[in-house]
């Protein structure tokens, strides 16, 4: 009675028997669920294992299995087939570092419970590891992997290392599953490397890995930890979609061709201090829940954060020096970056940062004011409805006064004129807490201010005045951004004068004068010819057809005068400020 294990082989190892492999006499097999096993496919789970219980192998019937299992790789050396391990368990630790080198070799479905080491290992053959489970440690460290690796669907639930490991050809760990720790620091994948939609459970590490062409983590899930810290990525390094749950460490990562994160999510620290982009830099879409720090990060191509969303701290800026306190270039986008649509949340930081071509924040959202200071902006900077909503946080004024002087250098008039109008507001708000703060000081009896009334007056006095003009100048003409208020006004203005000069008019001669049409020409001839009304002319003017209330209509002229003198000129300056030339 054979083995019944029975199982097809994967590709490219598909054209071998999917029964058991190994020649094992019938006296040898073990009953297991009403089924007879060979030793090396006999399970260990379960109770009903009934004569050879692998549980309770003894060291010395572990070590005759794993010489038996030597065998069977050098039995396929010699003859030069491919070794199947497929379906093995393996009942103890075991170290592979006796095989001398492996030929092509399939651990398919195979189960390690102890400790599996295969550190210092050559595989000059393709080797399959696909759905096989570590239940323990296991160790790649130093493996040279000369034709191809595949972990395809493999469960890692212990340590998994593969520190200073060699992939020269293609490796493939592609839905993976680790449980515990993994470890790639200064491994270098020579060819191609997937990841894609490998699950890390703990912490990953690659730290001072090389990967020497392209390489995929799309889909994939860093539960814990993932650290990437002076990584090379020689060619494109792509992570659509990955979700970080906990901090994402790429300090000092070096993208040598295309960076892609577009869609990604990470829901704690996102770290790329020091990161050094050299290809396009792809964040559009991505997710970053709370602090993202970029401080420092060179990108010398494109830069794309178009709809990304920012739901803590943003830090884009430079600090002048390297990490070691040497002179430094000031951290730049020297190709063109787009923000746009981008939702900032909290406070986002530029300072010292240059913009070396076309940027874009058009459509973009800061909930916080941003910090520009000491940046130097491109005369292709675009703010075109980028919707600033801070007016009230501390600092908020000078914020918008360093992007009012940036855009003032590049001749952006309209931009300046926007930032004018929210320092301008901001300060406003500024005044609103001021006003509080002095009536809050004149009748609170512990205010250390208590003894300098005359001083608190004279600052309500200010702040009042200065909140109710600013706020009149917005009204008006939105901080000299708007020609069209100013008209608005003034027509309003004279049509309200006109009917109130025909009122008086109606009261003392009937409504004849109205009827003529005069008051009209009077009332136009105030904004015209200001103050007209206290001249030779208009004084017979209104005896004539308003007799009974000169004064007053003199009065009313004057105050005409001066809103629509103050109106014009404010039509003016909006004319001058948005074609202002030099």
């Amino acid at each position: 009675m054979p083995c019944a294990f029975h199982a097809k082989r994967p590709v490219p190892f598909d054209d071998l028997d999917p029964g058991c492999q190994f020649n094992v006499a019938e006296k040898e097999l073990g009953n297991f669920k009403d089924k007879s096993w060979c030793e090396f496919h006999l399970s260990m789970e379960g109770e009903d294992a009934e004569k050879m219980r692998k549980t309770e192998w003894y060291e010395a019937k572990v070590k005759r299995f794993n010489q038996r299992i030597f065998k069977h790789i050098e039995d396929a050396k010699k003859d030069g087939i491919p070794c199947d391990l497929s379906g093995v368990t393996f009942p103890g630790e075991i170290y592979f570092e006796e095989v001398e080198k492996f030929p092509k070799i399939l651990f398919f479905i195979a189960k390690f419970y102890e400790l599996a080491s295969f550190a210092n290992t050559q595989f000059y053959e393709l080797a399959l590891f696909d759905s096989f489970q570590i239940l323990k440690e296991v160790c790649f460290d130093n493996a040279q992997f000369y034709e191809g690796v595949s972990c395809a669907s493999t469960q890692f639930y212990g340590l998994a290392s593969f520190d200073h490991a060699q992939f020269h050809k293609e490796a493939s760990f592609y839905h993976a599953r680790f449980y515990k720790w993994a470890k790639f620091d200064h491994a270098h994948f020579q060819e191609e490397g997937s990841f894609d939609n490998a699950h890390f459970h703990e912490g990953v590490r690659f730290d001072e890995a090389h990967f020497h062409k392209k390489v995929s983590f799309d889909h994939a899930q860093f539960e814990k930890v993932g650290r990437f810290v002076n990584v090379h990525f020689h060619k494109d390094a792509r992570f659509l979609s990955a979700q970080f749950h906990k901090d994402a460490r790429f300090n000092n990562a070096h993208f040598h061709e295309e960076a892609r994160f577009d869609n990604a999510k990470f829901e704690r620290q996102a770290n790329f201090a020091y990161a050094n982009f050299e290809g396009k830099a792809r964040f559009a879409d991505s997710q970053f829940e709370k602090l993202a720090i970029f401080a420092d990060a060179q990108f010398r191509h494109s830069a794309r954060f178009a709809r990304a969303k920012f739901g803590g701290r943003a830090n884009f800026s430079s600090r002048l020096t390297s990490p070691n306190n040497e002179e430094n270039s000031v951290a730049s986008f020297s190709g063109p970056v787009s923000f746009k649509k981008a939702l900032f949340i909290r406070k986002a930081r530029f300072n010292n940062r240059h913009f070396l071509d076309t940027t874009d924040f058009s459509k973009c959202i800061f909930r916080w004011a941003p910090s520009f200071h000491n940046s130097q902006l491109h005369q292709d900077t675009d703010f075109e409805e980028a919707d600033f909503q801070d007016k009230k946080s501390y600092g908020a004024e000078r914020a918008y006064r360093t992007l009012r002087l940036a855009m003032e250098n590049v001749r952006a008039r309209r931009e300046e004129g926007k930032f004018y109008a929210l320092e301008q507001q901001s300060l406003r708000e500024q005044r609103k807490i001021m006003i509080f703060e002095a009536i809050s000081a004149l009748f609170n009896k512990t205010s250390w201010r208590k003894d300098k009334p005359k001083e608190i007056l004279l600052e309500l006095g200010t702040a009042i005045w200065d909140w109710m003009v600013s706020g009149l100048y917005e009204i008006t003409s939105n901080y000299g951004r708007s020609s069209g208020r100013p008209l608005i006004g003034l027509v309003l203005l004279t049509v309200f004068f006109m009917a109130l000069y025909g009122g008086l008019s109606f009261n003392s001669k009937g409504g004849e004068a109205w009827e003529e049409g005069k008051i009209s020409v009077f009332t136009v001839q105030q904004v015209v010819r200001p103050f007209s009304a206290w001249f030779k002319t208009g004084e017979e003017f209104i005896f004539t057809n308003i007799s009974d209330h000169v004064v007053l209509i003199q009065a009313l002229a004057a105050v005409q005068s001066v809103f629509s003198v103050a109106f014009l000129a404010l039509f003016l300056l909006a004319l001058r400020w948005r074609f202002k030339r030099g």
